[in-house]
């Protein structure tokens, strides 16, 4: 029998394939290296054609919160517009609490214009020691110390996400609304108000009658805090007022 010849490499094959090996090994070495060159070239060239971050406007906001925004960007006049997506941008903006809504535009080659909707707090709210703005929506916007452009100060589980109902619901009546101080949401179920140094316990059912009857009183000064310490509507057939 014959015996199987073992085929021979030749010297520039094997070569060849050193080369190759080698240049594998170096290229994932330095792999990191030359990837960094590159986008460092990319960059460099497209910061030459004007791509980069030049102007950021924000509008629909207070000097305040545009601050916040800023903050929270973490963009830079120098980024790369073409790196930084819409989502993003507006992910970052709403972590600002004070946004409701905002709305993010890339104006080629070097522009981002953004409006904001700001929230407009309409009371205070007291939870576990500390006193919250928030918004219609019941948001907390941010912590306080003392009253704030003379809102409400209100109070109890949930009171936060019902307050807006009740505030739209107040606004018919102007002698509450302008002497209104504080409120407590009692059990989830009604409210207790504090009006020029009156409480006023308001029933769970036909509020506005309830409301109605104390406005009155209101305008024709037959109830204050030197005659009344309270009075009860819970129930509209026995209205008690307890004196001073």
């Amino acid at each position: 029998m014959k015996k199987r010849q073992r085929k021979k490499i030749s010297y520039k094959t094997y070569i060849l394939l050193i080369s190759v090996f080698s240049f594998s090994i170096i290229t994932h070495i330095y792999k990191n290296v030359i990837l960094t060159y590159i986008n460092t070239s990319i960059d460099t060239t497209l910061r030459f054609l004007c791509f980069s971050i030049d102007e950021i406007n924000i509008n629909g906001c207070s000097q305040r919160v545009k601050k916040l925004i800023t903050k929270e960007l973490g963009i830079s006049k120098n980024d790369i517009i073409f790196k930084l997506t819409k989502e993003q941008i507006q992910k970052n903006i709403e972590k600002v609490s004070w946004v409701t809504s905002c709305y993010v535009k890339k104006i080629l080659p070097n522009i981002i214009d953004i409006h904001i909707t700001e929230a407009e707090p309409i009371a205070i709210f007291q939870e576990e020691g500390k006193n919250w703005l928030i918004d219609k929506s019941g948001k907390k916007l941010e912590t306080v110390i003392g009253r704030y452009n003379d809102l409400p100060i209100i109070s109890g589980s949930k009171s936060n996400i019902t307050i807006f109902k009740m505030l739209k619901t107040i606004s018919a009546f102007p002698e509450i609304n302008k002497n209104i101080e504080t409120m407590t949401y009692i059990r989830e179920r009604r409210w207790d108000l504090n009006i020029s140094g009156i409480k006023i316990k308001l029933p769970e059912e036909d509020v506005d009658k309830s409301l109605y009857i104390v406005d009155l009183l209101l305008k024709n000064k037959k109830i204050t805090k030197e005659k009344f310490t309270q009075i009860d509507l819970r129930n509209h057939e026995n209205v008690v007022f307890k004196p001073h």
